[in-house]
């Protein structure tokens, strides 16, 4: 599972790719203890959640203006929880990294260092990048297992009240049955419905004969209704099936459409399903409502202790092309321009000028180049 959420973050980070290269000017959105959320990680977040969501083009700056706080609190949320960790905990270890980096070159079929580099290059994202967003999703996963999993155990006790309260309503399957159909218009008459159920009955095939004569949309698929609740249908059509046996053709039943001939493919008497059948799906659910209950409250008092600065009046909306949304490349030099050239969302207080962002600092679990945080040092 580790490894899973590690190599999820690199593609994670191939996603927020940008064409510039690797120490950019980088415009910060927010400072979380310290630490900074930049416009490219914006950026980066508000695409995958445009591609998870589906969002269509169009539609883009209307989900941007009712998710993009949203996505910012995220990032500022998984931030916390990665600085948490690293307080409890320490930060992730070079040795670690180093093996992680090891994988991806490994599943990428990636044979040396410098293909490494330039294939991170192409993607414009640096290793320490890279190493910072392999050692924020270590650091969040690890407090999960250590601070959260202990407290979310759904013992069998638990799982199976949650069933008993809910067997009548959720885990009681009604009585279906299978069906297809004949629908002849009222204008053809009945004797004509009734020829068709006799034909049916003497051994034609009923799908054929509700593609050539029936007027329903489900002709063209022979007549197919599927698997309905027996208890939803009409009591005229529930009556005409009551006594059928599976393959049996019924007579005609008027309707105000026409004369409904139907044919029963198969029965199915009303059952309440086991617990053995559902006990995963129960544990699964209950895990994941205890989770959020108890990363609400984490959160809650890491909100409450930590120092948040905003650095914009607004959070950034229109920092996407077309061409980003399709290649997962959002342009980090187009924003920083329109941002240089006055435009509103890109405003901020109380910088004058974009800073340089840091890749790694104490904090992050990902150690820094050098000791001077760079991201204090005014662009040049």
């Amino acid at each position: 599972m580790m490894r899973r959420i590690v190599l999820a973050a690199f593609y994670f980070s191939l996603a927020a790719a940008t064409d510039v290269a690797a120490d950019v000017i980088e415009r910060v959105i927010v400072r979380v203890n310290g630490e900074i959320v930049t416009l490219s990680d914006l950026q980066s977040r508000q695409i995958a959640a445009i591609r998870g969501a589906q969002v269509p083009f169009e539609r883009v700056d209307e989900y941007l203006r009712q998710n993009s706080q949203k996505i910012l609190q995220d990032a500022i949320d998984d931030l916390l929880i990665a600085q948490r960790s690293a307080e409890l905990d320490g930060g992730i270890d070079e040795e670690t990294l180093a093996k992680v980096v090891e994988e991806i070159k490994k599943d990428h079929k990636i044979e040396n260092d410098d293909e490494f580099a330039r294939a991170l290059e192409q993607e414009g994202m640096t290793r320490e990048e890279l190493r910072r967003n392999i050692a924020r999703s270590m650091l969040m996963q690890r407090f999960f297992v250590r601070n959260v999993e202990p407290q979310i155990k759904v013992a069998e006790a638990d799982a199976r009240a949650y069933y008993e309260s809910r067997k009548a309503s959720e885990y009681t399957q009604p009585a279906l049955v299978e069906l297809r159909e004949i629908l002849i218009p009222e204008k053809t008459g009945e004797t004509a419905a009734r020829e068709i159920a006799e034909r049916a009955r003497a051994g034609e095939d009923f799908a054929e004969l509700a593609r050539v004569h029936s007027s329903s949309p489900t002709g063209a698929s022979g007549g197919d209704l599927g698997r309905v609740p027996q208890r939803s249908l009409h009591p005229d059509l529930a009556r005409a099936i009551a006594t059928l046996e599976p393959g049996q053709v019924s007579d005609p039943v008027a309707t105000r459409a026409g004369f409904q001939i139907l044919k029963l493919a198969g029965r199915e008497e009303q059952r309440i399903v086991p617990f053995s059948e559902v006990e995963q799906d129960i544990v699964r659910n209950l895990k994941s409502k205890r989770s959020e209950e108890v990363f609400a409250k984490i959160i809650a008092n890491l909100r409450e202790d930590a120092i948040i600065e905003d650095m914009v009046r607004e959070v950034p909306l229109e920092v996407m092309p077309q061409e980003a949304l399709s290649s997962g490349a959002p342009s980090l030099r187009d924003a920083a321009t329109a941002a240089e050239q006055g435009d509103e969302e890109f405003s901020v207080t109380p910088m004058d000028k974009p800073i340089r962002g840091t890749v790694g600092s104490p904090d992050s679990g990902v150690p820094p180049d050098d000791n001077k945080r760079k991201d204090e040092s005014p662009a040049v």
